[in-house]
């Protein structure tokens, strides 16, 4: 299969609705920053290779209840993002991304918020379990890096072999491997 996905993207500089129509997306806050710009003042960096989300006033709303007012908290959290067609900007439905649900809240909430000028309605956000990342042997398996190679590289950094790290060094070899593994199949360095 040849899976044409990423050429269906909008040229920008940061994640928009038509970007995940049709498919909601769970990803990570890798990254919260405010930046001078009154209308989006804060960046998300996300996970999966995605372009910066830059979440409305309506989401940052939801968001700073389920997370709080400190974007430090809001980093390493998990939230489940799609395309609302029905969002308007300048009198006509031009679609938004809303959240359905954010890890590290232990019930759902509503919150009443305008959606329009003096008209409110309810959005509700519910708990999100976070996923859970790929083992060392499963990246190991779709990455086509075998024991050997990987510890071979390894050795070349000063690292100790897969057979002497704990989970925690398995888990973080993991994460590194899945978007490295041409360095230790190709041996750059």
């Amino acid at each position: 299969m040849t899976d044409i996905s990423h050429t269906l993207q909008a040229k920008a500089d940061q994640l928009n609705a038509d970007d995940i129509a049709g498919q909601p997306i769970i990803v990570q806050i890798v990254d919260a920053r405010l930046v001078r710009d009154e209308k989006q003042p804060i960046i998300c960096d996300i996970s999966g290779g995605w372009k910066p989300w830059k979440p409305c006033l309506t989401v940052r709303r939801l968001l700073s209840r389920a997370m709080g007012m400190d974007l430090a908290g809001w980093v390493g959290r998990w939230v489940e993002l799609y395309c609302d067609p029905t969002v308007r900007y300048g009198g006509q439905e031009v679609g938004g991304i809303r959240i359905r649900a954010v890890s590290g809240i232990s019930e759902p909430f509503t919150m009443r918020l305008s959606f329009t000028r003096g008209k409110k309605k309810p959005w509700r956000v519910i708990p999100l379990q976070p996923p859970q990342p790929p083992s060392l042997d499963e990246v190991m398996e779709s990455t086509g890096v075998d024991a050997t190679q990987l510890d071979a590289y390894l050795a070349s950094k000063g690292k100790p072999p897969v057979s002497e790290m704990d989970d925690s060094q398995r888990a973080t070899t993991a994460r590194w491997l899945a978007s490295n593994a041409g360095k230790v199949l190709g041996g750059a360095s």
